[in-house]
């Protein structure tokens, strides 16, 4: 049997401090950070922080793949339409 999960994972380096954060971070990032705070209506850290905690753990029993995950809270599902109906709207 095999366990497989999806999500995010430990970051490797050591944690920074808040004021490092906005130094290092990655300048491509804060433009779609903005969007998704614009579309969800959601702060970017509120967002990060509500769907990190949900994963998808797959398992694998000789030919059987059986997929297991908890259901997203409304809210959260809610946030997720608004993101993906405004980026699929804009082809």
């Amino acid at each position: 049997m095999t366990v497989k999960r999806s999500g995010p994972g430990q970051s490797a380096g050591p944690r920074s401090s808040a004021g490092d954060r906005d130094e290092c971070a990655d300048p491509a990032t804060v433009p779609a950070g903005r969007w998704i705070e614009a579309q969800a209506g959601w702060s970017i850290r509120k967002f990060v922080k509500s769907a990190r905690r949900y994963r998808t753990i797959e398992i694998q029993a000789g030919r059987q793949a059986i997929t297991a995950a908890d259901p997203l809270p409304d809210d959260l599902c809610q946030a997720l339409d608004a993101i993906n109906t405004v980026r699929h709207g804009m082809h």
